[in-house]
């Protein structure tokens, strides 16, 4: 398990996504259901993307869909490799400082909301 998955389900399991419960720092709360909900609409865009594929809806891209799915798969997962490996380097730039989790989460938070657009974008 990588460092990123490790400290998002390490935190998950604080019940830190509801204001009242949050026993972490605010900013890191805030952070944390921000990215949870940022990783929520990437799911769930996914799924929808699958759905289209499995439906045949890309018959006039000239295509077969299981290329289209096989290559959206090792995109996907190349880009969450990309991701952690980047906002990693995020958390290691700011290691010296107090916000260093909270930059980190919002790095995820930001590249995984552009990550959302292009794929709605390009798919939807």
């Amino acid at each position: 398990m990588n460092k990123i998955t490790a400290f998002v389900f390490a935190i998950a399991t604080f019940p830190c996504f509801s204001p009242l419960a949050c026993e972490l720092p605010e900013a890191l709360c805030s952070a944390l259901t921000e990215y949870e909900l940022a990783d929520s609409e990437l799911n769930n865009t996914y799924r929808r993307i699958m759905q289209k594929i499995a439906a045949d809806e890309f018959e006039g891209y000239r295509v077969a869909k299981a290329d289209i799915k096989d290559s959206l798969v090792k995109g996907q997962r190349a880009w969450l490799k990309y991701r952690d490996a980047n906002c990693e380097a995020y958390y290691t730039l700011f290691s010296g400082g107090t916000s260093r989790n909270v930059d980190r989460t919002q790095c995820l938070t930001e590249m995984t909301n552009t990550r959302v657009l292009l794929l709605k974008k390009v798919y939807l």
